[in-house]
């Protein structure tokens, strides 16, 4: 797949996460659980969200701390197992996927590739927004963001 790739200004959004520190391999088993708790968290707290999900990756000593979440309309206390994450206003390299989420580890490559061809310093975040779902894995789109200092 070509990527076509660009700099952008990402806005502040407020999430709902939950997280926890995992290894490349086992974000795929890993991910959908994560995405069930805040799911559960909504459902029971009766919180609004809106916007697509969100997967927010930094460097851990152990791997990496993987946050999924969705957008709510305002800061809220943290839950058990649900955290009020404030991503702020971000400049970010910024790439688009299509199709299978399996793929997304040939993204995330290629724009790391075309950030260090062009010495752009990136942070230690980066993140992916999910697209709406469709049953046909051609059809899904996925953005992929990393922080630019």
């Amino acid at each position: 797949m070509a990527y076509e790739f660009d700099i952008v200004g990402t806005p502040a959004t407020t999430l709902a996460t939950a997280s926890a520190v995992v290894r490349m391999e086992q974000i795929p088993q890993r991910i959908t659980g994560l995405f069930d708790v805040v799911y559960g968290w909504l459902r029971e707290s009766g919180r609004q969200h809106g916007g697509h999900n969100h997967a927010l990756y930094r460097p851990h000593p152990d791997g990496l701390v993987l946050q999924v979440g969705v957008p709510v309309s305002a800061p809220f206390d943290d839950a058990d197992l649900v955290r009020c994450v404030e991503l702020p206003a971000l400049r970010a390299a910024h790439t688009r996927h299509h199709g299978e989420y399996s793929g997304l580890p040939r993204a995330n490559a290629a724009l790391r590739k075309w950030c260090s061809e062009r010495s752009l310093a990136t942070g230690p975040l980066c993140w992916e927004v999910y697209g709406d779902w469709h049953d046909e894995p051609s059809r899904l789109v996925t953005d992929v963001y990393f922080e630019l200092l």
